[in-house]
This record gives C-alpha cells, structure tokens and sequence, in this order.
C-alpha cells in the first residue's frame, strides 16, 4: 500500500526488501534491495539489508562488498548482521572480531543490545547473545519486533531463555494492541 500511493520512496522500497528478508524470500529481497542500492549506493539500511539477502543465499564475495562500515553509522544493526554473514560464510573469528570493535564503541556510544546479541550468536557466544536480548527487553529495544521473523536469530530459536523473551514481547505487544 505505501508503494502504491509512493513508488519512488527510497525508504518504503528498502523496507519491501528487508519484508521480504524476513520471509525468507531472499531471491525477491536481493532484485528489490539492488535497485534500491543501484539508485541511492549511500543508503547504508538498504545495503546492509541487500548484504544479508545475498548473504542468505551463500553470495558472499557480493555481500561482503554491500556492507558498509557502520558500526559508528547507526545502532549497530548493520555491524550485527556483518557478523552474522562472517559467520554464515565460515568465518566466526571474523564475526568475534566484529563483536569485540562492537563491544568497544558500545562503551563510547550507544549500540542497541539485538545488534550486539546477533554479533554474538554469530560469534558462536550464546549466553552472551542471550543477555544482550535480555537487555534489550529491558531497554525496549525497538528490534524487539523483529525478534520472532529475524533469520540472524535462528541458533537462538530453541533457547529457553530467547522462548521466554519471545513470549514477553509477544504478551506486551498483544496486551498493548487492545
């Protein structure tokens, strides 16, 4: 609907991508999210977001290039799911060495705890994923709506201390819709 009403929108497109991430089509993402890229090379979501879907389909040498160097350019998402496709492309002492810059500018500025938590999960450090999604419950994290569909949550998934936030989030949300 959004599209319709503006289809040139650099946002609205570039949120039809990560839709689509999400949904795991990630064929669909990657067409949406280049054009979005071939159009504006400097929205740093849309790459992010074009590097996880090409990451997802193992296209690695291709969405290490759309990853921009963000961990000073937003809440640390993008830093997040760089660490996640190191991972995914067997390379986890990358993603730990993603975590650890993550750990220190988070003592200089503020990171938000999910991006922390998929750098860690990714990192092969699950306790540590786990209290980062704690904090971030806590913080009322705005990723938190995220947490069910997201795929860089996946090794968590079967975690009872994520079930358990998972269950929190979803009661609030219902409860605060009424």
């Amino acid at each position: 609907r959004a599209r319709s009403l503006d289809p040139l929108s650099p946002i609205i497109n570039a949120r039809v991508g990560s839709l689509l991430i999400f949904l795991r089509r990630f064929a669909e993402a990657e067409t949406e999210l280049r054009k979005v890229v071939a159009e504006n090379p400097s929205n740093l979501f849309a790459r992010s977001d074009f590097g996880v879907a090409l990451a997802a389909q193992g296209k690695f040498d291709e969405a290490f290039s759309q990853f921009p160097d963000v961990i000073d350019a937003n809440t640390g998402d993008g830093a997040g799911s760089l660490a996640w496709a190191e991972a995914l492309a067997g390379k986890p002492d990358k993603a730990r060495s993603i975590l650890n810059r993550m750990e220190a500018r988070a003592k200089e500025r503020y990171l938000d705890p999910l991006a922390m938590a998929i750098a860690a999960t990714a990192a092969g450090d699950k306790p540590l994923a786990l209290n980062y999604i704690e904090e971030g419950l806590r913080e009322h994290s705005v990723y938190l709506v995220f947490l069910k569909s997201d795929l860089k949550f996946d090794a968590l998934r079967n975690e009872p201390r994520f079930q358990r936030v998972l269950r929190e989030v979803e009661t609030k949300y219902a409860t605060s819709v009424h």
